[in-house]
């Protein structure tokens, strides 16, 4: 099953302005840490862009705990560290809440590749030709964000492109102009494209002496905004921090400049005021902060925030006189503003849907559709015509839960509701059978539902010489098809004979064919069908349909062939062959069958008028053999033929005819 995805983020009233604050910050272990994730609970991941000696960039686990009430950081776990494969300049720092990886960008080279947390490395991600082609060294890819339903992807180089201005670097007068890119995919585990680029100019340094200002952290909302962390260093102005947020609006009012091959002159995103503004240490231990991202809410709804910096580096700057050093910290801050709740998607017992994995977070009110694709559920069966009775019927049908929110429940591949809380959904598969005891079907044969090709002995119940093959044809006259709901485009052409067991339970039956009339290649009066015949019906040299059976001559049974009608049929021409079978009526036991071409009796002389009236002159023959079981064991076709919509039924079926014909006697 193909299903295009959608995901509708419906307008939310936010209770109150989004606001910053900071909480407090933490003396952290690493040194030389450029970005920050989190993957859910008081789980995070921490980006360290290179290792002096192996010069491998290094990822570690870390679990921090949270005061719920202030924010703070209350305690500190360092797990061991993987490489993310041969990366030596890593900077950003993603983690993918659809599939539980994390992206890394390096901006040596620059790339965003995506790492299992063994270290192993999956796929890559696209990334803009000028970004390669006019990158500065050092100045490149340092931010990354995924959004909270895993499908945006938010990454920028630090500073000005060598084609889009100037640096920051000891310039008072530079507001360095750098692109924020957007990457997206229509579901969590799809391939990122590129989605538009816009032209964010950071801050002016605030200081000349060893200074520079550049976007070293970007953090996706829930809400579709983006957090932008700036930070300065100088003499002057030490480490300082500046977070300012873009908004939806703000991007939807501002060009995409992706086509742009300078940002020269080109208008810039507004990004308003900064959320939060600090400076990091003093002149000799400056904290540079890199990295950012959320964290978990807080008692009182708000979001938890966190920062690390880049330490462990040490320069000199006035001749000698000022030596800095930067030091490892983490800074814990609140966002309060947006109601954000998160929820979980678990993985669906069959195919795929558009949110798999956890901690997948949404904006209260937000609209969440999602679908499964690669599912077709069997159907239950219904009491039409093609039905057969004591048929074991299986189909699976599927529903699914979303707990805490406002839409609980649902049946079907695609569910929808609207974000009230935290909560889980999962999708439910149910496979039910049952034995079908209302159909008057014992067993159809449309022959449809085959691969042109197949042969005799491939199809249930089925033995002997013959394919499935294409052919379309009309019949000749009303009343049509047995089964006339069929598509009509295969048939079954017998090449040396062929029969069709059945298994019903006695009583009177019914018995349909479509038959492609072929004359007998020798007189049929030579051919006498052997003892083990109910019936048998043929076409003799001349185009005319007979029946085998007994009949009363001068008051004795006999056996012969008569012919059931004065028409005569064409080579290639199709009839409709009714063989309606009573076993119960005739006192005696002995089985008759009522036979009509084309929805029309067979009225003869050899006839009787009635299993239980045997006056001659009517549409009833009487079986040549006595029936130890009585009903329709088998249906053989002999010769070169072509058979279609076989169908046997009980006797209470009614027949279905596609056109009917009324003849209307007027007495004035």
């Amino acid at each position: 099953m193909k299903i295009g995805w959608t995901v509708l983020f419906s307008a939310c009233a936010v209770q109150a302005a989004v606001t910053m604050s900071k909480v407090g910050e933490y003396d952290f272990a690493v040194d030389g840490c450029g970005g920050i994730a989190y993957s859910g609970g008081n789980q995070f991941w921490v980006l360290r862009d290179h290792n002096d000696d192996t010069k491998h960039a290094e990822v570690y686990p870390l679990t921090l705990e949270f005061d719920q009430t202030s924010g703070a950081i209350t305690k500190q776990t360092l797990g061991e560290y993987f490489w993310p494969g041969s990366n030596n300049d890593s900077e950003g720092l993603a983690y993918d809440p659809g599939r539980g990886t994390l992206w890394i960008s390096d901006e040596a080279t620059p790339t965003i590749k995506e790492f299992l947390t063994s270290g192993m490395a999956q796929r890559s991600a696209p990334v803009p030709a000028l970004q390669k082609s006019k990158k500065r060294g050092n100045r490149s890819f340092e931010a990354l964000s995924i959004s909270g339903d895993g499908l945006t992807m938010w990454t920028a180089n630090e500073q000005a492109l060598t084609c889009d201005g100037d640096v920051s670097d000891g310039n008072t007068s530079v507001a360095t102009k750098v692109r924020l890119v957007r990457l997206t995919r229509p579901t969590v585990s799809g391939e990122w494209s590129l989605n538009g680029e816009w032209a964010y100019a950071c801050d002016k340094c605030g200081g000349s002496t060893s200074a520079q200002s550049g976007l070293s952290g970007l953090c996706a909302l829930p809400d579709g905004s983006v957090l932008a962390l700036e930070r300065e260093v100088s003499v002057s102005t030490t480490g300082r921090c500046r977070i300012y947020r873009v908004t939806p609006e703000a991007l939807a009012a501002a060009p995409d400049v992706t086509s742009l091959s300078t940002l020269s002159n080109a208008t810039v995103v507004a990004k308003g005021s900064s959320l939060v503004e600090f400076k990091g240490g003093g002149l000799s231990k400056m904290i540079v902060y890199e990295g950012i991202c959320l964290g978990p809410r807080l008692s009182d709804g708000s979001l938890s925030v966190v920062l690390v910096s880049d330490g462990g580096a040490t320069k000199t700057a006035l001749g000698g006189l000022v030596t800095a050093t930067t030091v490892s910290r983490l800074c814990a801050l609140k966002l309060s503003g947006l109601d954000v709740r998160t929820l979980s998607f678990a993985e669906p017992e069959r195919g795929t849907a558009k949110y798999v994995g956890s901690n997948f977070r949404f904006l209260a009110g937000d609209t969440v559709e999602n679908m499964l694709t690669g599912v077709e559920l069997a159907q239950p069966p219904t009491a039409h015509a093609y039905t057969n009775r004591g048929e074991v019927a299986s189909w699976e049908t599927c529903g699914w839960s979303a707990t805490g929110q406002s839409q609980t429940t649902g049946v079907g591949l695609s569910m929808s509701f609207q974000v009230t809380g935290d909560g889980a959904l999962a999708w439910d598969f149910t496979e039910t059978t049952s034995t079908n005891t209302t159909s008057l079907v014992w067993a159809n044969d449309s022959f449809e539902s085959f691969v042109a090709g197949t042969k005799v002995a491939e199809m249930p119940g089925w033995s002997g010489d013959g394919t499935v093959v294409a052919a379309t044809y009309e019949p000749a006259m009303p009343p049509g098809y047995p089964m006339a709901r069929e598509a009509h485009s295969q048939v079954l052409a017998i090449e040396d004979g062929a029969t069709r067991a059945y298994a019903s339970e006695e009583g009177n039956q019914r018995l349909e064919l479509m038959v492609c009339i072929r004359k007998s290649q020798d007189a049929l009066a030579e051919h006498i069908p052997d003892g083990d015949n109910q019936i048998a019906v043929a076409v003799d040299e001349d185009g005319h349909l007979c029946v085998w059976s007994k009949y009363l001559e001068n008051g004795a049974w006999k056996m012969g062939w008569s012919q059931l009608s004065d028409r005569v049929w064409e080579d290639d021409s199709w009839v409709r062959v009714e063989m309606l079978f009573d076993y119960t009526t005739n006192p005696d036991g002995v089985a008759f069958c009522q036979i009509r071409l084309d929805g029309r009796l067979c009225p003869t002389a050899r006839g009787v008028r009635a299993p239980n009236d045997f006056a001659s002159a009517g549409s009833w023959y009487a079986s040549p053999k006595t029936v130890p079981t009585r009903k329709v064991n088998e249906l053989t076709l002999q010769g070169e033929i072509k058979v279609d919509d076989v169908l046997l039924t009980m006797e209470s079926w009614n027949p279905e005819r596609v056109d009917s014909r009324t003849t209307v006697i007027i007495l004035r």
